[in-house]
């Protein structure tokens, strides 16, 4: 029942992931409206009067591929559902025991994130001019308001938190 549950919510993202593929292959522009309204981009920004997407070749290139990855995720995860593969008996193990050397890659990757992590938790102004010259469709205020500066140190707290994954597992291959 658990697996059920957890594809059926893995097939639903896929699904709006293919839908909006879809969208923005057939209509670019109605995609950018589709995202405006859900990220709720009004309460936060104003639209760039002087901006202009273009709509071209890349906006449908760029759905297209979207909508072909959604529908492969779809599709792994149900035929997982539908041909599980066998699991061992218990007690037998699953592969043999290799002894592997430290993962130093996970040390460093869980540093850097910790760093950027704590940076953005101390500096939320910094990322939030980053992320203003990224967007070039939005007109943000010069000064970010409360909410966008907690929003960002929120993410902090997430970086920071999601960099001791990688150094738990370098810890576990020194073990």
């Amino acid at each position: 029942m658990r697996d059920l549950a957890i594809t059926l919510g893995f097939s639903l993202l896929c699904a709006w992931v293919v839908l909006h593929g879809i969208l923005m292959v057939l209509s670019p522009a109605t995609a950018i409206r589709f995202v405006e309204w859900y990220s709720r981009a009004r309460k936060w920004s104003t639209p760039n009067a002087e901006w202009n997407p273009g709509f071209g070749l890349q906006w449908r290139l760029g759905g297209l591929a979207v909508a072909v990855v959604g529908v492969i995720m779809m599709d792994a995860a149900i035929s997982s559902l539908l041909n599980p593969t066998p699991t061992p008996p218990i007690g037998e193990p699953l592969r043999p025991v290799v002894h592997v050397r430290p993962d130093w890659y996970a040390l460093g990757i869980g540093v850097a994130m910790s760093i950027g992590g704590l940076y953005l938790l101390a500096k939320p102004e910094v990322f939030l001019r980053w992320a203003a010259g990224r967007a070039p469709g939005r007109t943000f205020p010069a000064v970010p308001d409360q909410r966008s500066l907690v929003a960002a140190r929120i993410m902090g707290v997430l970086v920071t938190l999601g960099s001791l994954i990688p150094i738990f597992v370098w810890l576990k291959s020194m073990l």
